[in-house]
């Protein structure tokens, strides 16, 4: 089942915001746009709609799939040690301060910990706990 990612009104601002910018400053500047102000603006721009359109989490058959622009990541239920509701504001694959977190077993402090934020986050919580065979109960 897909879920496409929350975005916060925030984090929209933030991605819209330098687009506005690389569109006015040559203007201002120069009174006009060249063609390099242009393709610029257009790579920034389907770049931002392409991470607030594209993103997405996949729970398959054996594992989640997350998609964000072009980073992909796969997490095996049976890897996953723990799954929590939270809200923070550390760096992950995440577009919303309403967060899933998920540890791993056996993994590294850097690659142990994802954050993920889907649509229906409390509805996808319960499908991921559903397909998770080794998560602590504690």
């Amino acid at each position: 089942m897909r879920y496409k990612a929350n975005v916060d009104r925030w984090f929209k601002i933030i991605l819209i915001s330098p687009l506005i910018i690389l569109l006015l400053i040559p203007y201002i500047i120069e009174g006009t746009i060249d063609v390099i102000s242009w393709i610029t603006f257009f790579i920034v721009a389907i770049l931002v709609l392409w991470l607030l359109l594209g993103s997405h989490y996949t729970l398959k058959e054996d594992h989640l799939l997350i998609v964000m622009v072009f980073i992909r990541q796969r997490i095996k239920y049976e890897d996953i040690q723990s799954v929590k509701l939270t809200k923070n504001l550390y760096s992950s694959m995440a577009l919303s301060l309403e967060r899933i977190e998920i540890k791993k077993h056996n993994a590294g402090f850097y690659r142990r910990t994802t954050y993920i934020s889907p649509e229906n986050r409390e509805q996808f919580y319960e499908q991921l706990i559903a397909r998770c065979p080794h998560l602590d109960q504690s």
